[in-house]
């Protein structure tokens, strides 16, 4: 007798914790649908393609500005290169061989 007691008081403590958890479970997610009008769901994709269109040439535009920038300096910087190489001021005179 005294065994089926405990027995009983051991499941039934069991089972009171396993109910304690499940109370703790996060609320279920949702999920909300919305359903459109054939109209509509085509104006919906046509403005989708063109702003993701959009997107792929203004990135198009950046990487060529970038390039082109890059390469207008380059040239600027080969020409200030060139253009310090040939001046007359700064070739060598026969004072700058002296030994002082």
């Amino acid at each position: 007798m005294k065994r089926s007691m405990i027995a009983s008081v051991m499941i039934t403590s069991a089972l009171i914790a396993n109910v304690a958890l499940a109370d703790q479970a996060p609320a279920m997610e949702t999920m909300t649908i919305t359903y459109r009008a054939p109209l509509d769901y085509a104006l919906y994709q046509y403005t989708t393609e063109w702003r993701s269109q959009y997107r792929v040439e203004i990135y198009d535009s950046i990487q060529d500005q970038a390039r082109n920038s890059s390469l207008a300096m380059a040239q600027a910087f080969e020409s200030a290169a060139l253009e310090s190489a040939f001046d007359t001021t700064s070739m060598l005179t026969a004072k700058t061989f002296s030994p002082e």
